[in-house]
């Protein structure tokens, strides 16, 4: 999905909503919904573990971040659409025995997630999946994701990483 994304402006002037009201809801509940959820995971046991690793204060931060570990509080700018509708198949898929169009289009889940696949159905795209698409999440050999943003970033940490491994071998 993300490469038709890529390849295909699926925006266009009939998707934006003058009241953009929405918008700033549905990821206020997102990003609640995601931490009440980490928060009833977490033991207390692994909460110390958390800040033992990260830090009181970044364990903080992770605990009441939001959906993609955004801060809670950021509502004015909706990033990783992909997070978003992954969580509206989770909680409607949950919420129902059985995924169907009409419950991935319209059940209650995430907003803007479900947004963001009422345009991508709109434009053609099969929301349901496909024959190998449960690859991804099964980590079944022969599938492998390939990042298409921060190629710089992916790249230097990949030679790093090589650095690392041949100065190890060196010793």
């Amino acid at each position: 999905m993300s490469d038709w994304l890529m390849q295909n402006d699926t925006r266009t002037n009939d998707d934006c909503d003058d009241d953009m009201n929405w918008k700033q809801i549905g990821y206020q509940d997102a990003n609640e919904m995601q931490k009440r959820i980490r928060q009833s995971l977490v033991s207390s046991n692994d909460r110390k573990r958390l800040a033992d690793k990260l830090g009181e204060y970044n364990a903080n931060r992770f605990m009441e971040s939001g959906i993609a570990g955004i801060p809670s509080d950021q509502t004015f700018s909706v990033k990783c659409i992909h997070a978003h509708v992954a969580d509206h198949l989770c909680r409607v898929s949950s919420s129902k025995k059985e995924s169907t169009l009409d419950t991935i289009l319209y059940g209650d889940g995430n907003i803007i997630g479900k947004k963001a696949l009422q345009l991508l159905h709109k434009k053609g795209v099969n929301i349901l999946g496909n024959d190998v698409c449960w690859q991804q999440c099964n980590g079944s050999e022969g599938w492998r994701y390939i990042a298409r943003k921060n190629r710089r970033g992916l790249k230097s940490t990949r030679l790093r990483r090589k650095q690392i491994k041949h100065a190890d071998c060196q010793e």
